[in-house]
């Protein structure tokens, strides 16, 4: 039956990892009391059918509702830090070209690769305390000379 299996699915997820349920708990209080979740920067999204009759779309604003506070407060800090490293890219004489998903590709002067993955990172540290966060943000840099023959450069 799907739905034991589900179950013992999520039930050997909790006891792994006991916080995921605290998360859960959380998720809910705020719908609960809001009918909305926010990302760390305050983005909103409404869900009004955590108020529904049936448990199934409960169940789907609730799994909705943590998804949009993980990754939506991930996207706030990738906006955030392209924002920050934009103007300190272009001094090094590198252009910030684009983002995908968790990632910035930044074409950048080979002189300057090691002092562009020292702003990244220092500037990621930056917003990690800003935003009080209790876990560091970290970022891994590579570099090439092109797209598609990075290799791993520097590991921070």
């Amino acid at each position: 039956r799907p739905e034991a299996e589900a179950s013992e699915v999520w039930k050997s997820i909790q006891d792994a990892y006991p916080t995921v349920a605290g998360f859960q708990g959380y998720v809910e209080r705020m719908l609960m009391s809001e009918g909305s979740v926010h990302t760390l920067l305050g983005w909103t999204v409404e869900l009004p059918t955590y108020r529904s009759p049936v448990s199934s779309e409960r169940a789907e604003a609730i799994r909705t509702g943590a998804s949009v506070i993980v990754q939506g407060s991930a996207g706030d800090v990738l906006k955030l830090w392209m924002c920050r490293v934009n103007d300190k890219c272009r001094l090094l004489g590198a252009e910030l070209l684009l983002s995908v998903y968790d990632e910035l590709g930044i074409a950048c002067p080979e002189g300057s690769v090691d002092e562009l993955a020292r702003i990244l990172q220092s500037e990621l540290t930056e917003i990690g305390h800003e935003l009080q966060l209790l876990v560091p943000l970290e970022c891994t840099t590579t570099s090439g000379p092109s797209w598609g023959q990075q290799g791993e450069r520097i590991r921070v």
